[in-house]
């Protein structure tokens, strides 16, 4: 945070509302104050995921993940804090001064920069005399020039350094650039040379649209491979990336309906005719990453693949993926000779909304693909399918859809349905041991004792006791005006969870005298701390206002009754203890404490009407 002053901070994050940055990713429903949804960070299927619009934080109580807004945008994009910052800084209009900093920002930021340098230059080269016979291909393949500038397709010119010269006028060196991805180091040790040559550019976006990756297609059949991808990078990985998903997950969340299809070319030829909730593979078969992106702003998935054998592989490769999740999922297998970019061209958005209406269930079409692969008609060839099933059909954990399916593949390869599902159970037990004995073959050997505890990395769920504690301290949270009253009454260590106990001192230490505390930023900077997570919680509290005294008084009472009978019981305990040993002394004094402490509890009643304003 040195980076940036304390006062801009505040500007981007006062300037981007949490309940818009989220809900570009997670659909949110509204309960209160608070806004609920599926999380974005751990598979679910009851919302655990909340967001508060007043206090501008997010919790998810299932997995613990919690934080600001710059603390969201850092983990669904896999981003810096200084990139998350310059998104949320850039989306709402506000410059952001220059300044040095240090540590992962400094790692990061360089690659980013280099992306947005290699955007540029790129799409500037299509429109100069080298790059036309690539924007020739691209509006020969339909494209308009307003999808080619908005999407900022380019052109990779024949140099061998042609980009790397341009970069290092910039003040990129090398090894920068290497480290995104856009250049080689030479195979003979000196020197660097331009990754992408005489190649259409499709930039690869996260999913806050900034360019971490580039896809590139040849100009000529000669030139080998016909598509070549940014390597894996600290910014970008490729199983984690769905091309299109930036511009396309909102057109997604309103149909609930994703299509999937295989290039970049059938991507923009879709978009190009107006059908926007589509998505590609980044250059690889999908994924189980990807398919989680899917099921965070889909219902149904629908794959979309060329008739030729290398499309049905793939839909076979992503229905394998999807079928594990509680997605509905299609097939539509197109003619022979055609992919998406032909279909749409040639017979216009309507024969491919009539295929995705029509698309068959994507079981059916894995089920015929084994038929017509595989010697289904001996017992023998009916036996491998169902054992190359048995993992598929294990790994759907939803009761129903399970059920839907051991039903299926029963009828289709004759199978009693008791009998494959006894088969799914034992091979469920078979694979749970062989990864049990993997994971101890992988075991490292026995190192000394470390006597320091590890680190509690997640806040533990609270017991009953500590439930209350717990909505105690997320009042003094929320109305800082009643702590200095409360630690006159109630000592930091006469609450019993540790957690509480840590937030209590800082509360005291640091807002004793405050009418507000800034929840968002405490939270930003206590990070991953499961004290931050504690603080995060307790903003997702509520109260009402009318009875926020009364709650206070009563919680008080409660908290210092529970401190006095602990206290009780061990002074009788330690009593006992003096009498069986003869010690008169400490008999007399422990009586008299034991009484006091009685008559403490006795006399307990409402706080005085103390100022806790």
């Amino acid at each position: 945070m040195a980076r940036i002053p304390e006062e801009t901070l505040e500007r981007v994050r006062d300037s981007s509302d949490i309940v818009d940055v989220v809900g570009a990713h997670v659909e949110l429903r509204q309960r209160g104050n608070n806004w609920s949804g599926l999380c974005p960070f751990h598979d679910e299927k009851t919302p655990s995921f909340n967001v508060n619009a007043q206090r501008q934080i997010y919790h998810c109580f299932g997995c613990g993940v919690g934080g600001d807004v710059f603390k969201f945008v850092q983990e669904i994009d896999r981003v810096s804090f200084m990139e998350a910052v310059t998104f949320l800084a850039e989306r709402a209009g506000i410059d952001l001064p220059k300044q040095q900093g240090h540590g992962e920002e400094d790692r990061l930021d360089p690659l980013f920069r280099a992306h947005d340098l290699a955007t540029k230059y790129y799409h500037h080269m299509i429109r100069q005399p080298e790059g036309e016979p690539a924007l020739a291909y691209l509006r020969g393949r339909g494209l308009s020039d307003e999808v080619i500038d908005h999407e900022q397709l380019g052109f990779a010119p024949a140099g061998w350094t042609s980009f790397l010269e341009v970069a290092g006028r910039r003040q990129f060196s090398p090894e920068i650039l290497s480290q995104s991805g856009l250049v080689s180091p030479s195979r003979r040790g000196q020197g660097h040379y331009d990754r992408f040559r005489q190649r259409i550019i499709f930039p690869i976006s996260n999913l806050s649209g900034r360019v971490i990756a580039f896809g590139a297609r040849s100009m000529s059949d000669e030139d080998q491979p016909k598509y070549l991808n940014s390597p894996e990078t600290p910014i970008y990985s490729k199983s984690r990336v769905l091309y299109g998903l930036s511009r396309s997950r909102e057109p997604i969340r309103r149909s609930k309906t994703a299509l999937v299809v295989e290039g970049y070319m059938d991507v923009l030829s879709l978009v190009q005719a107006s059908v926007d909730n589509v998505v590609a593979a980044s250059g690889t078969a999908l994924t189980a990453d990807q398919a989680q992106l899917l099921a965070r702003y889909a219902d149904r998935v629908v794959l979309i693949f060329d008739g030729d054998a290398a499309g049905s592989n793939a839909a076979v490769r992503g229905i394998d993926i999807l079928l594990k999740t509680d997605l509905d999922v299609r097939v539509v297998t197109l003619p022979d000779g055609q992919d998406p970019d032909s279909l749409v061209r040639e017979s216009g958005k309507e024969a491919l909304d009539q295929l995705v209406n029509a698309a068959p269930a994507a079981l059916d079409v894995y089920l015929d693909h084994m038929v017509a692969t595989m010697d289904v008609t001996s017992v023998q060839g009916r036996r491998r399918a169902i054992e190359q099933l048995l993992p598929l059909l294990g790994d759907t954990t939803e009761t129903v859809k399970q059920d839907l399916m051991l039903r299926r593949v029963s009828q289709r390869f004759g199978v009693g349905e008791t009998a494959l599902r006894q088969e799914v159970q034992q091979s469920i037990a078979q694979r749970a041991t062989s990864d049990k004995r993997q994971r101890q073959r992988q075991q490292p050997a026995p190192a000394m004792v470390d006597p320091t505890p590890p680190i509690q990395q997640f806040l533990p769920p609270p017991t009953p006791a500590h439930r209350l504690e717990r909505q105690f301290a997320a009042l003094l949270l929320q109305v800082p005006q009643y702590i200095g009253p409360t630690m006159q009454r109630l000592a930091a260590d006469e609450f019993t969870d540790p957690f509480v106990i840590r937030l209590v001192d800082l509360l005291k230490d640091r807002f004793g005298n405050v009418d507000r505390i800034d929840v968002p930023a405490l939270v930003s900077e206590l990070g991953d701390d499961p004290l931050g997570q504690l603080v995060a919680t307790c903003a997702l509290e509520e109260f009402d206002e009318a009875q926020e005294r009364q709650l206070w008084r009563d919680h008080l009472i409660h908290l210092r009754r529970e401190s006095l009978t602990r206290q009780i019981d061990d002074t009788t305990r330690r009593l006992r203890q003096a009498q069986e040993a003869g010690l008169e002394n400490e008999v007399r004094s422990l009586n008299a404490h034991v009484r006091e402490l009685i008559n403490s509890r006795t006399a307990l009643t409402d706080p005085p009407n103390q100022e806790a304003n």
